[in-house]
């Protein structure tokens, strides 16, 4: 209840202090009258309270200054009786309440207008009004609580987080944009001319699906774009050679055994005096008479001797083991040769293979040439001892690698006549495995999963406190509603027209 009013000015009303009018120990009682005589001040003194009333100041007094203390230490002054007044009711009956709602006490045409009556309103609903308005709280500073404030709260760190992440998102979509126009400018490279940021993005998840490409892989595929169609290549003959077969044929002709008709004992124990004869017969036989080596004439029966020594058997074995020699020659050189193929004959992507096929290839022909020189040389001393058997000792026989190392290049020069027809599809995924790689490099630059891993969580928060303003605000509104309603059952202005209805009808006694 009231205790004390304070007015510094109001009407005739000009620093009226109540401590020194009335005392500080009086204070207002819980019924009061107050009493004077006409234009004493008692009008004036009401609408002080029901400017209270009212939440608004009288129009007559806008520069009004007062103080209304209340028993619970509260007070209201005229800058804050707008403010919702929850602990108290003020109702006032003065000349202005009838000028308002009773105007046709005094003009014909005027109405009844509704109004409150004093000690209508529930003591419950007050207390669910108290309860609201608790619940609400407030956003002004130093009284920020309740839902107000948790609502204001949410809505700004929703604000703030979703600033954050179109900031954040704008810087990432400038950096992706950027590197989208580098690939685009790139034709050489890439031939994308319409490549934009919306392009590059749908290639992020293909691009961190391949991976990024080596250094070689970048310089290879890179070769590739600069490839021109190239002619096809004939295989090569698949053939496996003979080398087994001639070492049979050297074997036989190494154990076959011949004897002379008279043989000269020196020569058939000294197969290099032998050699020596053999060699000296052709120099003098029907060209000389006389010893190239000593000067000594011939005896024409020497003759005899020597052609009953090396008999017409062993000239024939003589001549095979010769021509074998050539053959095996010519087999050698015929394998050195048959290798003709280039690198620059294949496209630049088989330029690995091919190296690796050329180093096998001269790595095993070298070994069947030494095999073959194996041959020849067992030929070569069954030649200076022709009368003596000889048996062929194990020599290694690649014919199968070159066989398989013939194979692989048919293969590669399959893939690669093949790719004369399939070069622009080729170069066309050449240039998207490329491009992806170069995707790769950016992302992991600029650190994009860390970048869309933020972004995230910042729209899961923005999200999160969005829906939680928005929670709060259904709960507000639905509040506000509840407290209107209440409101409107505290004053409950049907009491006041059922009280003046029950006064008229017992005015005039009839309805």
């Amino acid at each position: 209840m009231i205790a004390k009013i304070d007015i510094e000015k109001f009407g005739l009303f000009e620093s009226y202090k109540w401590d020194a009018e009335i005392g500080k120990q009086e204070k207002f009682r819980r019924v009061n009258i107050i009493y004077g005589r006409n234009y004493s001040g008692k009008t004036t003194l009401s609408r002080i309270l029901r400017s209270v009333e009212d939440k608004t100041i009288h129009e007559n007094y806008l520069d009004a200054k007062f103080n209304i203390e209340f028993s619970n230490n509260k007070s209201v002054f005229q800058s804050n009786i707008s403010e919702e007044l929850s602990d108290y009711n003020i109702r006032v009956y003065n000349s202005d309440f009838v000028k308002q709602h009773l105007s046709w006490l005094h003009n014909e045409d005027g109405t009844i207008n509704p109004f409150t009556i004093l000690g209508a309103t529930n003591v419950e609903i007050e207390g669910r009004i108290k309860a609201i308005d608790k619940q609400l709280g407030s956003i002004e500073e130093g009284k920020e609580e309740g839902l107000l404030y948790q609502q204001k709260q949410t809505e700004q760190t929703s604000k703030e987080k979703n600033k954050e992440y179109n900031t954040k998102q704008n810087a990432l979509n400038d950096s992706l944009s950027d590197h989208a126009k580098n690939i685009k400018n790139d034709a050489a490279v890439y031939n994308f001319p319409t490549y934009q940021i919306n392009t590059i993005k749908k290639d992020i998840p293909n691009a961190k699906t391949q991976g990024e490409l080596t250094a070689e892989e970048i310089t290879e595929k890179k070769k590739l774009l600069k490839e021109e169609p190239k002619e096809a290549i004939v295989k090569l003959q698949d053939a496996r050679p003979q080398f087994e077969t001639y070492y049979n044929q050297v074997n036989d002709l190494l154990k076959k055994r011949i004897k002379p008709n008279e043989p000269i004992t020196e020569l058939i124990n000294d197969s290099l005096l032998q050699e020596w004869v053999r060699q000296g017969i052709d120099k003098h036989k029907g060209k000389r008479e006389t010893c190239g080596f000593c000067g000594s004439p011939i005896d024409k029966s020497l003759w005899g001797k020597l052609d009953a020594h090396f008999s017409k058997e062993s000239e024939e074995l003589r001549n095979e083991l010769k021509l074998k020699i050539d053959q095996l020659e010519q087999a050698k050189k015929n394998l050195n040769s048959f290798f003709t193929l280039t690198k620059e004959q294949f496209y630049s992507n088989f330029a690995p293979q091919f190296d690796t096929l050329q180093k096998q290839w001269n790595a095993t022909i070298q070994t069947y040439s030494q095999s073959i020189d194996s041959l020849i040389s067992e030929l070569k001393e069954r030649g200076k001892d022709i009368f003596k058997a000889r048996e062929l000792q194990n020599i290694s026989d690649v014919s199968q690698t070159v066989l398989e190392i013939i194979q692989d290049l048919n293969t590669l020069i399959e893939e690669h006549n093949k790719n004369t027809q399939t070069l622009s599809n080729d170069q066309q995924t050449a240039r998207k495995q490329l491009r992806y790689s170069h995707i790769v490099t950016v992302l992991n630059t600029i650190g994009y999963d860390t970048k869309i891993m933020e972004l995230e969580k910042l729209k899961d928060e923005s999200d999160s406190a969005k829906a939680a303003f928005e929670s709060l605000n259904t709960q507000i509104e639905r509040l506000n509603e509840d407290r209107r309603t209440l409101k409107a059952q505290a004053k409950d202005e049907s009491k006041g027209a059922e009280l003046v209805n029950q006064h008229l009808q017992h005015f005039f006694g009839h309805n």
